[in-house]
């Protein structure tokens, strides 16, 4: 008889009591150009959680206006300087931009960055020095909020092969470490418990509800940023007093483009786990098991495999755009479940488990005008898992074939 089983993960959980499947419904209008435009005061606009701003100064600011193009999917911004030079462009979607220097009507000059979400890129026009070309691109250090942490972009995630799940993205950023392993998973921000953070999917907030552990996962290929935060940042991350993680999903661009993967990883190729023993106390009374076998895990046998696929690009040149992405995540584990001294190794002490999680991401983009979007955003997250225990055999090490019921 085949039982099912459902894991009390964090994650599990999570699905259990969102009944496994989360949809986001986002839309977002920005309503106001003002809000949209470039500051040309000392006013602080508020700000997007999954938004960028670009900022800095032109020198001498008479006839001269910066114009900030996104340059794949053809968004325009404008902004005029106010007396001292300086410029403010706020509420941009995050992506690779052109900041073009305008000056009598006529392109001066131009800068390529990548605006992130949450963050300001500076962008000074005023320190030109003749005869010298600046052709790599630097770093600067962003003083226009106070948020401290790191953002992890999608080129620099797909350097790294070993990082497949927010989790180990999270071990990116400073001043975090892995949750204490009965968690099951989850982090610690510097020093808070795993329960104590605030996890958000394109602004919107994707946590457990109810135990404040773990969320709901993309599709890892469907990432475009990844902010962690552990201090600093602001009132629109609720409910958090351990750090936030602030996920932006890709969008489609006037490019059509999609891939598939295929990652497997066999147990044949993992090192082998090693036994636990007694240890040797030399008391009279430990005299029997000193030194002897506790728990067999050499014998534990895992094997993983990840399918993804992604496909994206315009429905309506510089004005419509869509992308979809799918996962599927398939993980089957054999392993010793009970130690030499439990009495019901005959009955359930080999354990086999297989978790399956399906993932998608569905996202439109509508740039009704340069100042106004409109955003859809709809992404699941469905996990299962089938345990089955059988009779297992210290001294021989071996298990049998009679399934034992769960309880």
């Amino acid at each position: 008889m085949k039982m099912k089983h459902k894991q009390h993960s964090f994650d599990q959980m999570y699905k259990k009591t969102l009944k496994k499947t989360l949809l986001v419904q986002a839309l977002s209008a920005a309503l106001g150009a003002t809000a949209l435009m470039a500051g040309i005061s000392t006013t602080a606009w508020a700000q997007s959680n999954t938004t960028g701003t670009v900022y800095g100064n032109v020198g001498a600011a008479a006839n001269t206006s910066v114009a900030v193009v996104n340059t794949q999917t053809g968004l325009r911004r404008t902004a005029t300087p106010d007396a001292t030079g300086r410029f403010q462009v706020t509420a941009l979607p995050p992506g690779a931009y052109r900041v073009e220097l305008v000056r009598g009507g006529s392109v001066a000059n131009t800068r390529d960055i990548d605006v992130l979400a949450g963050v300001g890129s500076e962008v000074n026009f005023a320190q030109a020095v003749e005869g010298v070309q600046v052709t790599a691109r630097r770093q600067t250090i962003d003083v226009s909020n106070t948020n401290n942490g790191a953002t992890f972009t999608a080129k620099e995630l797909e350097k790294l092969p070993a990082i497949r799940n927010v989790n180990d993205i999270i071990q990116l950023a400073p001043n975090t470490t892995r949750a204490d392993s009965r968690y099951a998973a989850g982090a610690s921000f510097a020093g808070g418990g795993a329960s104590e953070n605030a996890y958000y999917i394109n602004g919107f907030p994707v946590t457990n509800p109810l135990t404040q552990l773990g969320a709901s996962e993309l599709p890892f290929g469907s990432i475009s940023q990844a902010q962690i935060l552990v201090g600093g940042f602001g009132a629109e991350f609720g409910r958090s007093v351990g750090g936030v993680v602030n996920v932006t999903t890709k969008s489609g661009t006037n490019d059509w483009e999609g891939g598939v993967a295929l990652s497997i990883a066999p147990n044949d190729l993992r090192s082998k786990r090693k036994d636990i023993y007694y240890p040797n106390t030399g008391a009279a009374a430990n005299a029997i098991t000193d030194g002897k076998l506790f728990r067999r895990r050499s014998d534990t046998g895992v094997d993983s495999s990840t399918m993804s696929a992604y496909v994206g690009g315009p429905l309506i040149k510089d004005k419509l755009f869509m992308f979809l992405a799918a996962e599927r995540v398939d993980t089957k584990t054999s392993t010793v479940a009970g130690s030499t001294a439990s009495v019901s190794n005959a009955r359930d002490g080999w354990l086999e488990q297989t978790d399956k999680t399906s993932r998608y991401l569905a996202k439109i983009d509508w740039n009704i005008t340069n100042d106004h979007r409109l955003e859809y955003t709809g992404i699941g997250d469905k996990a299962e898992s089938k345990v089955r225990y059988y009779g297992y055999d210290y001294a021989t090490a071996s298990h049998n074939a009679t399934q034992a019921s769960l309880s």
